[in-house]
């Protein structure tokens, strides 16, 4: 990009959990923005191996970015291409372990994913 001027292509794109929660506490109105320019979770909580664009799937990582909580592993899980699972991003929630998972969250917020141009026009 040519020195001094904004670039209209994405470079970064995550929002770490810690700014999410800056965000909500002190600018709550550009924490709403953020979170509905966003695309949706399933869009992003993982990517795919492929050996070519148009190959074979390898597998999948999914990263854990809802409700992290307390000892829960935050790195992305391998999904092996052939897994049943591999089309299902998040497991299977039941009420007692969806108030078990909001009782151990780390933080009211989720880690945030949008393209810099995009968070950058939203805070000029």
């Amino acid at each position: 990009a040519i020195s001094g001027s904004r670039c209209g292509h994405p470079q970064a794109h995550y929002i770490n959990l810690r700014s999410m929660e800056i965000l909500r506490h002190h600018l709550p109105d550009l924490y709403r923005e953020v979170t509905e320019a966003m695309p949706p979770v399933e869009e992003w909580e993982g990517f795919n191996f492929c050996h070519s664009v148009l190959g074979r799937s390898i597998g999948r990582v999914v990263h854990p970015v809802q409700g992290l909580g307390v000892a829960m592993e935050g790195n992305g899980i391998l999904i092996r291409e052939g897994d049943r699972s591999a089309n299902r991003t998040t497991p299977e929630i039941t009420a007692d372990s969806y108030r078990e998972r909001r009782r151990r969250r780390v933080s009211p917020c989720d880690p945030g994913h949008l393209a810099q141009n995009k968070f950058a026009a939203l805070l000029l």
